[in-house]
């Protein structure tokens, strides 16, 4: 895959873990807290909706660290 098809990767991985982990926290903590499809883990009880976005934050930093290392990995053998 093309360098550029990585960071594309990347960034969406990374929009979903932010938009589906971290908003739907601080909706919960500082603001009404009410489900929509931005924070969609909200629509769950009190504190299952924490560990689904903290699940999903995880999953996400995991799959950019994986990807991130695609990429390495496929520049060093475009490289050779």
């Amino acid at each position: 895959m093309n360098e550029v098809w990585y960071r594309v990767l990347e960034i969406a991985v990374a929009t979903v873990g932010i938009r589906a982990g971290i908003a739907p926290i601080l909706s919960r903590l500082f603001g009404d807290g009410n489900p929509s499809w931005l924070a969609f883990v909200n629509y769950l009880g009190q504190p299952w909706c924490y560990l689904a976005a903290v699940g999903v934050l995880v999953v996400s930093v995991v799959a950019v660290v994986v990807l991130e290392g695609m990429r390495k990995k496929s520049l060093s053998n475009s490289d050779s």
